[in-house]
């Protein structure tokens, strides 16, 4: 913007999100639009509107703390308020036969008034499920660089080693794993922790809800003779026999799962476990600072009607021992600390 555009202009706006490539209803009812207006020295701040297709309207005036723009524009909006950043959960109408939705932004200040459009893909098909796990990871896991990034929020490859090695010594320090032990994990992902944990064991087996994680993590760890893989449908380990294993884990996975279905393949990890076979399980802890402000996070960005199937739940040691227990496993132990994300817990088949 030149100096003569700055000083004709009465605001100014941005959408950031969704951004284009993600306007998609998603087989969601609502659809999150965020962004900022800012208005010149004297001027009214303005109000938005947002409308999707003639579905009712949502109004309001901008006011979330966003320092990071007033400061990029000082230049030509030099007492703009901080306060210029918004939020809104648009109601998305639902049009049979349609392929794209109007939404609407209209911008008033009391004198001047702006409109702008964005399309938004829309999608009859029904949101899915949360215990639609195998739907739900296959989706995010279409590649590996994607599968990644879901797992743990980096496709970093030096990353990604060094957080499997931390994963098995706190394997190693909890349940221990011996080159004799027949292992499972449950929710192998892409092999992050396999890749590390198989050299260590005598067989390892991944279990995975999803197709395509399975593929991913076959490809990492081709180069070992030991390595199985299961598919699993998200609930139960029918597919494993009774009493034929050393040791069961599960990191990361729980708070993708509802709480029945993290009982269940604890009580399963009971069942597939020989006398002294040992298991260990972990969550975020809800109890922690950053498991505590992860909880705000979400329940700021996601409204109730537009959470996504695998959004995260948290834990507290009470539950995870209380799982354990109920399954039957004996010396049940867990670890929380107010600086950790995670809570764990873990115990061992009664000899």
């Amino acid at each position: 913007m030149d100096a003569a555009e700055a000083a004709l202009t009465p605001f100014l706006g941005f959408v950031e999100s969704p951004p284009p490539e993600q306007r998609d209803s998603k087989g969601f009812p609502l659809l999150r639009v965020e962004g900022w207006v800012v208005a010149r020295v004297g001027r009214q701040q303005p109000r938005v509107r947002l409308q999707a297709g003639d579905a009712a309207p949502v109004d309001l005036v901008p006011d979330r703390e966003r320092r990071d723009v007033t400061r990029a524009l000082e230049p030509d909006f030099p007492v703009a308020s901080s306060r210029c950043g918004f939020v809104a959960h648009v109601e998305l109408p639902t049009v049979v036969g349609a392929s794209a939705v109007p939404i609407t932004i209209r911008v008033d200040d009391g004198e001047y008034v702006a409109h702008d459009v964005f399309m938004v893909r829309h999608s009859d098909v029904p949101a899915p499920q949360r215990a639609d796990y195998e739907s739900t990871w296959d989706r995010e896991s279409v590649d590996e660089t994607t599968a990644k990034v879901a797992v743990i929020g980096t496709e970093d490859e030096d990353v990604y080693a060094e957080s499997a090695l931390v994963t098995v010594g706190v394997l190693e320090q909890t349940v221990g794993v011996g080159g004799d032990d027949e292992v499972l994990e449950i929710g192998c992902g892409v092999g992050r922790v396999g890749a590390v944990l198989a050299p260590r064991c005598h067989r390892w087996i991944g279990a995975d809800v999803s197709a395509n994680m399975l593929a991913h993590a076959g490809r990492r760890l081709a180069g070992h003779d030991n390595v199985e893989f299961v598919h699993v449908n998200g609930w139960d380990l029918h597919q494993i026999a009774d009493a034929s294993l050393d040791v069961a884990y599960s990191t990361i996975v729980f708070m993708h799962l509802d709480k029945w279905d993290r009982y269940a393949y604890i009580a399963e990890a009971r069942r597939v476990l020989r006398p002294g076979g040992r298991c260990y399980f972990d969550n975020i802890d809800l109890t922690s600072s950053r498991g505590w402000a992860l909880f705000e996070e979400l329940a700021e960005r996601h409204h109730p009607l537009e959470r996504p199937p695998n959004i995260s739940k948290m834990s507290t040691a009470d539950e995870l021992e209380t799982y354990l227990i109920r399954a039957g496993f004996d010396d049940v132990h867990s670890e929380a600390r107010a600086d950790d994300l995670l809570v764990r817990v873990w115990g061992r088949v009664p000899s």
